[in-house]
């Protein structure tokens, strides 16, 4: 696992280093087109890996990968040559907590990690949503390195509420009765109870 870590490390830094080398572009021109040549991508299936590949990526979007043997390479793209590095799918963290209590730095810290670390999404399990809907904003447009971020409203039984944790979530509202974090009695009527949506 450490060695598939540090090489999907390396092919993703300069993945990384140089599309931000690149002039900005239009997503759907060709001079938008980047071709990722020479490295080895392993099935993590457990079929034989496929060294020398390309990777043809347009705008924020992977369009082929093939074998770069005898590929054409499209007009006006741009080649990096990536020997030496092996590619995997990106990793998805299920269970993160990036705002309870809402702490922007350390959060921006934690994406930072995780993207340059290969994981290329994340999924939040209850935090304070003004903050998430701020966080996957930033990391959807680019404002700061980061995976794409999904997040949920929490909805628990009244004990749940005492976690001091939780009623840092709800800072400046009545614990239980916000829109992200709502508690939940035999009287509730879910269909009806409000979520925060983004």
């Amino acid at each position: 696992m450490n060695v598939i870590f540090r090489f999907t490390l390396v092919f993703i830094l300069s993945a990384i280093a140089s599309a931000q080398a690149q002039e900005p572009t239009k997503p759907d021109s060709e001079e938008g087109v980047v071709v990722y040549r020479g490295t080895t991508l392993i099935n993590l299936n457990g079929g034989d890996s496929r060294p020398n590949m390309a990777i043809v990526v347009r705008g924020e979007h992977i369009e082929a990968i093939t074998d770069a043997t005898g590929f054409v390479i499209p007009k006006n793209a741009r080649v990096v040559d990536v020997s030496g590095t092996f590619l995997v799918p990106g990793f998805i963290n299920s269970h993160v907590h990036l705002a309870t209590p809402p702490d922007r730095p350390y959060a921006l810290a934690i994406l930072r990690r995780d993207i340059y670390g290969g994981v290329t999404a994340v999924r939040d399990m209850g935090d304070d949503s003004r903050v998430m809907s701020e966080l996957a904003y930033g990391a959807r447009f680019g404002q700061f390195p980061a995976p794409d971020i999904a997040y949920v409203a929490l909805f628990a039984g009244p004990g749940f509420f005492n976690d001091p944790r939780v009623q840092a979530s709800s800072r400046g509202e009545v614990v239980g009765q916000t829109p992200w974090m709502r508690e939940i009695n035999a009287d509730t009527n879910l269909p009806e109870a409000p979520v925060h949506r983004r």
